[in-house]
């Protein structure tokens, strides 16, 4: 599991602009949000708050970035995608915090192994330096789709969904078995309005059940699993896992979705499928 701890300084931005014009201008290719934050808060603050306002992704010329979500209950979720398509995610443990004299985000994995990257708070984005692999990275804010979409989306996937004819290699990633005489296994969702998610999947001889927390990101375009214990608490993490939602509306939803999809690890990586699910 790829590990990324960040160390970051945020750095104060005051351009110095000596014409209106050139202000004006300014006041529209810059995300003014990364600086109107409340005189009391500190750099420590503004760095928390600013990592908060979204998704960030990671500009990469050569490949799709990846993308960065971070919770106030002090996780994050890194949802990466490779050259074929293919999705994965890790979740870390984030906070920020004074390091060597400098306004940290410290990110921890499993084994609570850190890293060290400096940031820097931009009109872009934030720009950073890995002091660890000596790797610049930038990262942008990711846009969001409406409010009023994303409820839209919300209200659709509620209720209970099923695939009658799930893919046989997907059903094999996620530990169900399918039919041996037919290929053949059946996987149902069910998504609850308190967030909650209920997966199973089914062949004559074999179930699998699984609960947890559910989310829809920002920008639309992807459900994040939460697989969790009884208190269906994010916090409480066993694992996560990443689909693409390619089409949703009333009655109709297709994920896209790799082998490994629900998080098990071991699973090697084959391909990338599309599967529709009706009410």
């Amino acid at each position: 599991m790829r590990t990324l701890i960040l160390l970051a300084s945020l750095l104060g931005f005051s351009p110095s602009l000596n014409a209106d014009q050139n202000a004006v201008e300014a006041l529209h290719i810059c995300r003014l949000e990364a600086f109107d934050f409340p005189s009391y808060f500190n750099a420590a603050d503004r760095l928390e708050a600013d990592l908060l306002q979204g998704l960030w992704v990671v500009k990469d010329r050569n490949a799709q970035g990846d993308v960065y979500q971070f919770h106030p209950y002090g996780m994050v979720d890194i949802i990466s995608t490779e050259a074929n398509g293919q999705l994965s995610i890790e979740t870390l443990m984030w906070k920020v915090e004074q390091r060597l004299g400098k306004v940290a985000l410290v990110l921890t994995d499993s084994r609570f192994k850190q890293q060290l990257i400096t940031m820097e708070a931009t009109c872009e984005g934030l720009n950073a330096f890995d002091m660890d692999s000596l790797h610049d990275l930038a990262l942008v804010l990711k846009p969001s789709i409406s409010g009023s979409d994303w409820k839209r989306m919300k209200s659709c996937i509620f209720g209970e969904w099923t695939s009658v004819s799930f893919p046989s290699d997907l059903a094999k990633s996620v530990g169900c078995k399918p039919d041996p005489r037919s290929g053949i296994s059946s996987m149902q969702f069910q998504f609850r309005e308190d967030g909650s998610y209920t997966r199973v999947c089914e062949t004559p001889s074999a179930r699998l059940e699984e609960n947890g927390f559910y989310e829809i990101t920002p920008d639309g375009q992807y459900v994040i699993f939460y697989a969790s214990g009884p208190s269906v608490n994010p916090a409480e993490t066993y694992h996560a896992s990443v689909v693409r939602i390619q089409h949703l509306s009333v009655g109709e939803l297709v994920f896209e979705q790799p082998v490994h999809a629900f998080g098990y690890e071991g699973i090697q990586h084959t391909a990338v499928r599309s599967v529709a699910y009706m009410q």
